[in-house]
């Protein structure tokens, strides 16, 4: 039994991820001594739970088929909300409550355009997110709006038993949607809808109802990274959030996630998650030019589809012989 069952965890995909991401934090402790310093450590997990956060949205919207390249944007939109309203005197919470509303009005925006007129995600998502973008440089003129309010600067600042609040507020989220995913009915249909659409209509279930829920989830969760952010930051910034949801197709993919839809989970994507932040803070450790930084982040999103084109082929593979 015991044998059945390492067999079982070392054949995982989140357990090759694992030994990656290992060896990963060996390499740079090589090259950097202070890699894996406490300071340090803290870093990444600050770097990483923004993108933590957006990765959960997509990486839903990603099982289900249908990518969104909005996110980023939406949560910039959130961050400059939160910030105007706050020196407008509003209190803190109906501020990022304020934000989480925008996030769900942005992600009925994105279903509207799906389901009314059938347009791709990964084009209308990518057109609304040059929309916010735009809207967002001529609300704040192109400046910074700083976040003057201690209670909400310490939401993206403080700590919890030394570790950052926001990477709990990511962990906490991760935690929820696993379960969600992988233990109710919403989430058996999130699968089904993303490995077979034809299917999961014959099999009764509202698509058009789930997309639209996966939609607002996506963009509010976005909206809800973008708030935090800007209290880390202590202000809020057009370009800031913008670019980081590739950071979460990229974590989503490199955790077992499918650009197809149907397959993958929230423990890989987290996985994935920290491999990436691992590895982004080692290349600036390790004193590589941003610029090159840049570049390894691209190819390592071309890694990551690479992987995930060949386990989808492995997966239909697998299903044709057991036709056969």
């Amino acid at each position: 039994m015991k044998n059945n069952f390492f067999h079982k965890i070392t054949r995982a995909k989140s357990f090759t991820l694992i030994l990656v991401w290992i060896v990963v934090l060996i390499f740079f402790r090589l090259i950097n001594p202070n890699y894996l310093s406490w300071q340090n450590i803290k870093n990444i997990l600050y770097a990483t739970s923004l993108a933590g956060t957006l990765a959960v949205g997509i990486g839903c919207r990603l099982i289900s088929g249908g990518p969104d390249l909005s996110a980023g944007a939406v949560g910039m939109m959130g961050g400059v909300i939160v910030a105007l309203l706050l020196q407008a005197g509003w209190f803190w919470v109906p501020a990022l409550l304020a934000a989480l509303v925008f996030g769900a009005f942005a992600g009925g925006i994105n279903a509207f355009f799906k389901l009314k007129f059938q347009m791709m995600p990964f084009i209308s998502t990518l057109a609304m997110a040059s929309v916010w973008k735009g809207l967002g440089y001529i609300i704040t003129g192109a400046q910074s709006v700083s976040i003057g309010d201690p209670t909400f600067q310490k939401l993206g600042t403080a700590t919890l038993l030394g570790i950052p609040v926001p990477f709990v507020i990511t962990i906490v989220l991760y935690v929820i949607y696993g379960i969600i995913l992988s233990r109710t009915k919403f989430g058996r249909r999130v699968y089904m809808i993303g490995g077979n659409r034809t299917a999961a209509e014959l099999a009764g279930i509202n698509i058009k109802k789930m997309e639209i829920i996966l939609a607002i989830n996506c963009s509010t969760i976005a909206a809800l990274g973008g708030a935090i952010l800007a209290g880390r930051m202590h202000s809020a910034t057009a370009g800031s959030v913008i670019g980081t949801e590739f950071d979460g197709i990229i974590a989503s993919c490199l955790g077992g996630i499918s650009f197809g839809g149907g397959s993958g989970g929230m423990f890989g994507a987290f996985i994935g998650l920290m491999l990436l932040g691992s590895f982004k803070n080692g290349l600036s450790c390790a004193g590589l030019n941003t610029y090159w930084q840049i570049v390894a982040s691209g190819l390592l999103l071309i890694l990551a589809l690479v992987v995930d084109f060949i386990n989808e082929q492995i997966r239909v593979n697998s299903l044709k012989k057991k036709i056969a």
